[in-house]
C-alpha cells in the first residue's frame, strides 16, 4: 500500500511539473480496469490504473499521460518435491505517447501508442523453509491501441489492448473512462 501511495504522488507532482511547462494542455484524467496475462508461471488476473493526459497546444492528434498501474498474483508451484506459495506484484509508473487517428464516425476514435516507465516488482514465497521477498525495480517498455467512445461532451469510454515487454512480459486489456477537462 506504501509503494501504491508514493507511486500516486509521484504522478502527481510529475503532473504538476509538467502542467507548469508552457505550451502544454493538461485534457483528461481517467482510469482502467482489466485483464492481465502475464507470462508462464503465472495465471491471468485483474489489473488496475489511473492516468493524466496531456497535449501541445499546435500539435493535433498527438498526446501524452503520465501514468501508474498494478496488478498483483497468487500462485503455486511446485518445486524440489514441495509446493511453494507466490505473489507476484507489479507497480509501475511511466509515461505513454498516444496518436488519435480521424474519428471512423463521430462515435468511434482509433488510436496507437507506445511508452516507457519504471516497473517495481516484487515477488514473495511461504515454503516449509521459511519466507523469501524480493524487489527490483525494472525499466520497461509497452505498446497499446485501442478504441474511444464519446459517452457526453466530457466523458469518453475506452477499450485497449497492451503489452508491455518488462520480466514477465504481459498482455492486458483494459475498459476505462476518461474525463475530459478540455471541450
Amino acid at each position: 500500500m506504501r509503494k501504491i501511495l508514493i507511486s500516486t504522488l509521484a504522478i502527481v507532482a510529475a503532473t504538476a511539473l509538467v502542467a507548469s511547462a508552457g505550451g502544454l494542455n493538461v485534457t483528461h484524467g481517467g482510469i482502467r480496469a482489466g485483464y492481465v496475462a502475464p507470462e508462464d508461471p503465472i495465471d491471468a488476473t485483474v489489473g488496475f490504473g489511473a492516468e493524466v493526459g496531456f497535449s501541445f497546444a499546435n500539435v493535433p492528434n498527438f498526446s501524452f499521460a503520465l501514468e501508474g498501474n498494478y496488478w498483483s498474483k497468487n500462485y503455486s508451484e511446485d518445486f524440489l518435491g514441495t509446493t511453494w506459495d507466490w505473489t507476484f506484484s507489479d507497480i509501475s509508473v511511466g509515461i505513454s505517447g498516444r496518436y488519435e487517428f480521424s474519428a471512423v464516425s463521430e462515435v468511434v476514435h482509433p488510436y496507437l501508442g507506445a511508452g516507457a516507465g519504471l516497473h517495481m516488482v516484487k515477488v514473495e514465497s511461504e515454503t516449509i523453509f521459511g519466507s523469501l521477498s524480493v524487489t527490483d525495480n525494472k525499466f520497461g517498455g509497452h505498446a497499446f491501441g485501442g478504441l474511444k467512445f464519446p459517452v457526453s461532451p466530457v466523458v469518453n469510454f475506452f477499450a485497449e489492448g497492451r503489452y508491455t515487454m518488462v520480466n514477465p512480459d504481459y498482455l492486458g486489456i483494459f475498459g476505462g473512462l476518461t474525463y475530459s477537462f478540455m471541450k
